[in-house]
């Protein structure tokens, strides 16, 4: 599995250098980069594109982050969840062991369908 990612990714980078190798002439262009009124000095395409790049992966690491977190919460409350299940099933269990251990209670003899004086 290792090497087939590493084989995935070398694939993808180099066809993203071999895209980048074709369009050289765009890349290498120089353009001023505006943003509502501010206007910057000529820059490169591909700083443009770099900087566009590093953004979307900056905000994919924000997003992961938060679910991330999310998760360590949630992993924490349902941890102490299965604890307290733990601790109520072992209670059950050694008061199931008491009443088992115990001389089972003397019962009354069935008084029967006539009542318990005999008399219908």
């Amino acid at each position: 599995m290792k090497k087939a990612k590493i084989v995935v990714v070398l694939v993808i980078v180099l066809a993203i250098g071999f895209i980048g190798w074709q369009n050289a002439g765009f890349v290498t262009d120089q353009r001023p980069f505006k943003v509502l009124t501010y206007e910057s000095p000529e820059i490169y395409n591909g700083v443009v594109i770099l900087a566009a790049f590093l953004l979307g992966a900056l905000l994919a690491y924000v997003s992961g982050l938060l679910t991330r977190f999310k998760a360590r919460k949630e992993i924490k409350e349902l941890t102490a969840r299965v604890e307290s299940c733990q601790a109520e099933k072992s209670v059950l269990q050694k008061e199931k062991a008491v009443a088992a251990a115990a001389p089972p209670a003397a019962q009354p003899p069935d008084a029967g369908p006539t009542g318990p004086d005999g008399a219908a």
